[in-house]
């Protein structure tokens, strides 16, 4: 879309990380140059654009803003084959890639930051002591096998819960990157 690209899609990010980071995403919005106006107006246009009947739907609706993926490849779900697509955003994450997993005919299943091809994953130890935006959900995941996903009830949101040293954690993502990890009330 017309000046809207990969930058202002960042915008919208972070604004919904700043929820649980306000403090990382100033500090992002201010190594990008963008200000608190700037992230407004780009939520607020694409807000517009998805309520806009003109504009695509599903996995079209990334490439009309960020051009052809960097790079797709087949996903094998349960009986069914997913196209993975992936678009390099640059900063504040020069090591992750925003992937769109959606089905042949477009829709989207899901979608969220990943780590770049070619990219070495964090060593990742405790679940306990990982700092925001250290790692993508499927980093936490594979390293940590016996995480029981939770329903954050918002719909750019992952948790994960693990029970670790006696306490029970909950890891909370926004758009697949780790946001926070806190202990969860006892019952």
């Amino acid at each position: 879309m017309r000046g809207f690209g990969p930058r202002e899609l960042v915008l919208v990010l972070l604004r919904r990380m700043a929820d649980l980071q306000p403090d990382l995403v100033a500090d992002a919005r201010s190594r990008m140059g963008a200000g608190v106006v700037e992230q407004r107006d780009a939520n607020r246009r694409w807000q517009a654009m998805l309520r806009s009947g003109r504009f695509p739907g599903g996995v079209r609706r990334y490439a009309a803003v960020l051009g052809a993926p960097d790079a797709t490849s087949t996903v094998r779900g349960t009986g069914i084959d997913l196209v993975a697509s992936r678009w390099a955003l640059g900063e504040p994450w020069p090591d992750l890639e925003w992937q769109v997993v959606g089905l042949e005919t477009g829709e989207v299943v899901t979608e969220g930051l990943v780590r770049a091809a070619g990219r070495p994953a964090p060593a990742i130890g405790r679940f306990s002591d990982m700092p925001p935006w250290s790692a993508v959900l499927g980093e936490v995941m594979a390293a940590h096998p016996d995480v029981r996903q939770a329903d954050p009830l918002v719909t750019s949101r992952w948790a994960l819960d693990l029970d670790e040293g006696g306490t029970r954690w909950r890891a909370t993502f926004t758009w697949g990157l780790l946001q926070v990890v806190e202990p969860l009330p006892r019952r």
